[in-house]
């Protein structure tokens, strides 16, 4: 039950990456003749896409977090940017910890 916010949350960016490395897999397969499945290619295309990915896609929700204590629980601008450093740290180790939930997306 615990893992199911943070399939929303990181659902998008995993499946985004997982169709990226698809394409590139496809890709490398079929400019090399010694490739079979080319899945080396596909989990350092994964690696690369997650780290460039992942720092823009963790500051996009804490600006939306952000916005929900500014906006809607009209909470003071120094709460609300203490809130949002919290939430900075909380939520890498809170994706990382459901990390396993969502690896598993059939692609």
């Amino acid at each position: 039950m615990l893992a199911l916010p943070g399939l929303f949350m990181m659902g998008p960016m995993a499946t985004v990456v997982a169709l990226y490395a698809e394409r590139e897999r496809k890709k490398a397969l079929a400019g090399s003749d010694v490739k079979v499945k080319a899945t080396d290619v596909m989990a350092s295309v994964k690696v690369m896409a997650s780290l460039i990915f992942y720092p823009f896609y963790c500051g996009f929700f804490t600006f939306i977090f952000y916005e929900i204590c500014r906006v809607y629980l009209e909470f003071s601008r120094t709460k609300s940017i203490e809130l949002s450093i919290f939430f900075m740290i909380v939520f890498p180790i809170y994706a990382m910890s459901k990390q396993n939930s969502i690896l598993f997306i059939p692609f």
